[in-house]
């Protein structure tokens, strides 16, 4: 591993709006990134900036030491994930950065790149592992990380910097716009299903485990806000076991979690159904034990026509 010592150098925040430029490959985008999903600040940090691609064993990274901010964006459209990745690399060049590695995902490593990568938690930045590219620069003793990815409704953009030489303040960590529980019911109209992040279950349980008021709190508002909509709760497995049995298992997990809405965050029953499709439409790969147990989740779908 390679380690570049800090200088007093600092990067300014990243243009609010990008437009005009001029791409010879593609047409820029303008992309208005006044506005982050997520906004992360932590003073004086080491991260860990990949500049190569999995080799099998592990992702080649450099310590850059200093001030960490990590925004994400939701872009809403159709614009591809290299048209995305175009405008953002025109716009660490124009800010005077050098990339110094860039992959798309295949080339990367796939899945296991990408859990090599340090990313922001759904809904706030998603990245659909069969679509995702990565871009690391440097502008002296400075580093940006950009990882871009998409779902069928909208991009999104991660962009990471680190400020070499930064003075050590208080940690900060500003709230998301996906706290508020509009942004749970904008994800669901806008893409038609959002994941219960922190709704978790241990393997071969239907019982929930600690830590999904929060986004359960946010669904339940945005029902009780919305009394006209309905939402079916989907419940999925690993695959471990036969399909028949985790089929079975992923209603009772969707089950669960329409009878804790119901009892203890007063969402009227109409509103709710639920069901389960096992293992057939995982998220992550199924090989490895941290990645396996993100498949054990609940998703909401919106099933409102109007």
């Amino acid at each position: 591993m390679k380690t570049y010592a800090p200088a007093l150098c600092r990067l300014a925040a990243a243009r609010v709006a990008m437009a005009g430029l001029a791409l010879a490959a593609a047409p820029a985008l303008a992309l208005d990134l006044s506005q982050p999903v997520a906004l992360v600040q932590t003073a004086s940090t080491s991260f860990q900036v990949p500049v190569a691609p999995w080799n099998g064993q592990q992702v080649e990274v450099v310590r850059a030491d200093g001030a960490l901010q990590q925004q994400a964006f939701r872009i809403a459209g159709d614009a591809s994930t290299r048209a995305l990745m175009d405008t953002m690399r025109a716009e660490l060049s124009g800010q005077g950065y050098e990339v110094i590695f860039e992959c798309t995902t295949q080339a990367c490593g796939g899945f296991d790149f990408r859990f090599a990568v340090t990313v922001l938690p759904e809904p706030d930045m998603h990245v659909d592992l069969g679509d995702f590219r990565y871009l690391s620069a440097r502008r002296g003793d400075d580093y940006a990380t950009v990882m871009v990815s998409r779902s069928a409704a909208a991009g999104f953009i991660q962009l990471s910097q680190v400020t070499a030489g930064a003075t050590p303040v208080v940690q900060i960590v500003t709230a998301t716009k996906s706290s508020a529980p509009q942004e749970l019911g904008a994800l669901l109209e806008n893409d038609g299903y959002a994941l219960l992040d922190g709704v978790e279950f241990a393997s071969g349980s239907d019982e929930l485990e600690p830590g999904g008021d929060i986004v359960l709190s946010q669904l339940a508002d945005y029902m009780l806000r919305n009394p006209d909509k309905s939402v079916t709760l989907v419940g999925h497995t690993d695959a471990v076991g036969a399909l028949a049995g985790n089929i079975a298992l992923s209603r009772k997990r969707a089950l669960s979690v329409r009878a804790r809405l119901i009892k203890d965050f007063g969402v009227p029953e109409v509103q709710l159904a639920a069901d389960g499709v096992g293992f057939l439409a995982p998220r992550f790969s199924n090989l490895q034990d941290q990645s396996r147990a993100k498949n054990r989740r609940v998703e909401a779908i919106l099933t409102s026509t109007r």
